[in-house]
């Protein structure tokens, strides 16, 4: 207890009174560490006395390589080490004048709030407006406070356009935006992040710059985990350097900024800033006057007038774009979020097919799935592109493996950092480690087209580098078409620019010169200011008092096996009834449509085959209907809201939270799974997907169950540092009142089950 007690008498707190509208920091805290730790089942300690003292409202960066330990250090501060992630911990750590080591995870939430690298991973609901409020709801505060709290929040940094989203229809950016509001509605003296650029264009990196201004200036401690350093260069204090575990130097900004090319290179480091920005690709680009001559032997991309809509949207996400692709060249498009990039780059592989315009290869026009065997689309979900258990099996499967390509595997894997890990399974790997892998598999990949979407976001300035090389590697025999935000890797490796902006190809750049590089910074950052948020606005979904709906529904699916077919009937009139007031309309149909085929069936062909079917499926329609409402149009937020009416515990509450959370995240990753396996070619014919259907299943199922497992260990560390194990009555954000339209339509419900129930008691008389 000496070691704490010699920091106990550093560390002071400022007490300053708080009134309930308006922030006003509560207290302003020190924070000291001496530690040093091993994760679980590893030999070789993540922290080796790395010792620290930030003053109250200061501005860390923590910086360095991959894995060198910038995260764990987070995770010591938080406690997520050592309550969620086990290991052996030595040392301390002062936080409010006390050793975090003494407390509980739950008391150290009320003053450290953590933003993590994975926004999609640590949202606890599907609402935007509900998931910043869902820290506060964990606190106790009263739902007059939690609306006040969120909406000042949205107004105070200008994110109303945000408010009331439906969070996996976001953007990264955005969604890494609401994650931080949610940080900040806490109200802690302290946030910690994790790489919070990681998956962020340019804009949404100049309004979380914008965030961190206000949070600094409202006196928070903060800490950041980053790699990419340009956007801190004017709001950070001091950069810790931290190599293996140790935090070898702290840098003042002013230090920082005036070290030299060659010093961050050795560091690992990323440039930051970005002023004297220089193109770096001159010294490995191929020789033109070479390929002019042999211009008729380059494969050659042409893209003529395409167009894209998707199925239920008014408007078109691509229109009349042209572009053509060479192999030897390495073109870039960038642009705002949610304009069209990705979109662009999955129909040129094949995963969508375009609603209008030609695409030829050699100037010869493809269909979809001709395209889908000649590109690769390398995702920027490193992890759904991962379907074997080891790095080395990753690379082989699916190829025809001789002497001279393990060599050659083996060379890239060395090159990559990768080759002491090739055993491990992917899923193991960091972030980092993820996308070198998913960059290998397109460069061993026999494909001539290549597109990789951000395939660098969350990478240090050293696998920066490798991937740069790696890149330029693939680009001699192969077109290469990067989806990217990072000006890094452009200037490193591309030598044009298209520019896409409103599903149209506004601009290109030739990159030939570092006036040419800056030329594009400017225009950039013209266009990203120049666009406004302008979102459709959806149409307002009615929904049904989730009190009122709940009740009917367990009468119905528990009633429905034991009944007679025509209350059954009754009671699947009614859910469709509900559903469609609901706005559910694809839900009803389908079900409708089951049901009118079985009815047909038995009028057509009456035998006792089809009255069995009438007479069963139903039922189980009934509950799959009934299920649709329950979780319809708010993600479940208004039923969590009726289970606290109704008094339920708030452990169940949970637990039917995460099955509200899981159903809409499992739907689109099984999507990009099957996105994944078709862009990889792994079964080409309909024979061969017949033939190998039980590998099929097992390569999307098995992937999908890590991923589950990885999302709610994520989930689980996010719901901990906001404040779930707190004890107390919570309130919710959504309130609940019930409407005359409530009214009606149970009275509409109640006299078709009734209908039914008495329809049978006359069927059974006569």
């Amino acid at each position: 207890m000496s070691a704490v007690s010699k920091y106990c008498n550093k560390l002071h707190l400022t007490i300053i009174s708080s009134t309930q509208r308006g922030y006003v920091l509560k207290q302003t805290t020190k924070i000291d560490f001496n530690l040093r730790f091993t994760y679980k089942d590893r030999r070789k300690p993540s922290l080796i006395d790395a010792e620290g003292h930030i003053e109250a409202g200061k501005f860390i960066v923590l910086c360095g390589c991959s894995g060198c330990g910038k995260s764990t250090l987070l995770r010591c501060i938080n406690h997520l080490i050592p309550e969620f992630y086990e290991g052996k911990i030595t040392g301390f750590c002062m936080i409010v004048g006390n050793d975090s080591s003494g407390l509980i995870i739950r008391d150290v939430c009320k003053q450290v709030a953590s933003v993590f690298q994975d926004p999609r991973s640590q949202f606890f609901t599907v609402n935007s407006s509900s998931e910043v409020a869902f820290g506060l709801e964990n606190h106790g505060l009263s739902h007059d406070e939690i609306t006040y709290r969120v909406n000042e929040g949205f107004k105070k940094f200008e994110l109303e356009y945000l408010k009331d989203r439906a969070v996996f229809e976001l953007s990264s950016g955005e969604r890494q935006l609401i994650a931080i509001l949610s940080a900040w509605a806490l109200d802690t003296n302290i946030i910690v992040m994790d790489e919070p650029t990681a998956n962020l264009d340019q804009r949404a990196i100049a309004k979380l710059s914008d965030m961190l201004s206000e949070l600094k200036a409202e006196g928070k401690t903060i800490i950041v985990s980053e790699h990419r350093l340009y956007y801190l260069a004017d709001i950070a204090d001091e950069y810790w350097y931290i190599d293996s575990g140790e935090i070898v130097k702290c840098y003042k900004s002013k230090e920082m900024l005036q070290l030299t090319e060659g010093e961050l290179a050795c560091m690992g480091l990323r440039m930051p800033e970005l002023r004297n920005l220089s193109l770096r690709h001159s010294d490995s680009t191929y020789d033109s006057a070479e390929y002019k001559l042999n211009d008729d032997k380059v494969h050659k991309l042409t893209c003529e007038n395409v167009t894209f809509r998707y199925r239920g949207s008014k408007n078109n996400t691509l229109k009349s774009a042209s572009i053509e692709l060479k192999a030897g060249e390495i073109v870039a498009i960038a642009g705002p979020n949610g304009n069209g990039k990705t979109t662009f780059g999955k129909i040129l592989c094949g995963i969508y097919k375009a609603s209008y315009g030609k695409i030829s290869f050699d100037g010869l026009a493809l269909k979809s799935k001709e395209l889908q065997s000649k590109s690769i689309f390398i995702m920027q979900e490193a992890e759904f592109q991962f379907f074997t258990n080891s790095v080395w099996n990753e690379l082989k499967y699916g190829k025809k493996i001789n002497p001279s390509l393990e060599v050659e595997m083996g060379k890239m894997l060395r090159l990559s950092g990768l080759w002491e890990l090739r055993n491990r399974h992917p899923f193991t790997l960091s972030g980092g480690q993820m996308q070198k892998l998913v960059l290998l598999l397109a460069y061993f990949s026999e494909k001539q087209i290549i597109v990789l979407d951000e395939p660098t976001a969350g990478l240090d300035g050293r696998s920066l580098k490798t991937c740069i090389t790696i890149i330029n590697e693939m680009k001699k025999d192969k077109i290469v078409l990067i989806i990217t935000h990072d000006i890094e890797l452009i200037a490193g490796a591309c030598r044009s620019c298209v520019w896409l902006e409103d599903g149209s190809l506004r601009d290109s750049f030739t990159l030939d010169s570092d006036e040419s590089i800056r030329k594009f910074c400017i225009y950039r950052d013209e266009r990203l200011k120049a666009v406004t948020n302008e979102y459709a606005v959806s149409s307002i979904k009615h929904s049904f008092d989730p009190r009122i709906k709940l009740v009917i529904a367990l009468f119905c699916c528990a009633t429905s096996v034991f009944v007679s077919t025509p209350l059954v009937t009754a009671m699947f009139v009614a859910g469709m009834l509900i559903n469609l007031y609901e706005r559910n309309i694809k839900s009803s149909l389908c079900y409708g449509a089951v049901y009118a085929v079985l009815l047909f069936a038995f009028i057509g062909f009456p035998n006792v085959v089809t009255a069995l079917l009438l007479n069963v499926i139903p039922r189980f329609l009934v509950i799959g209907e009934f299920v649709s409402a329950l979780i319809s149009n708010d993600g479940g937020d208004k039923m969590i809201t009726a289970f606290r009416y109704m008094h339920m515990s708030e452990r169940v509450i949970m637990i039917f939270a995460v099955m509200f959370r899981f159903i809409p995240v499992m739907s689109k990753d099984l999507s990009l799974m099957r996105q994944s396996v078709q862009t990889r070619g792994f079964f080409k014919t309909l024979r061969e997907k017949i033939i190998a259907f039980p590998e099929y299943m097992e390569i999307i199922i098995a992937p999908l169950m890590l991923r589950v497992i990885r999302i709610a260990e994520s989930l689980s560390a996010s719901a901990e540092t906001r404040g779930i194990s707190l004890s107390g009555r919570r309130e919710s954000y959504t309130s609940l009142k019930i409407k005359m339209s409530d009214v009606l339509i149970f009275l509409a419900v109640l006299f078709l089950i009734c209908f039914g129930f008495f329809y049978t008691r006359i069927v059974d008389l006569f």
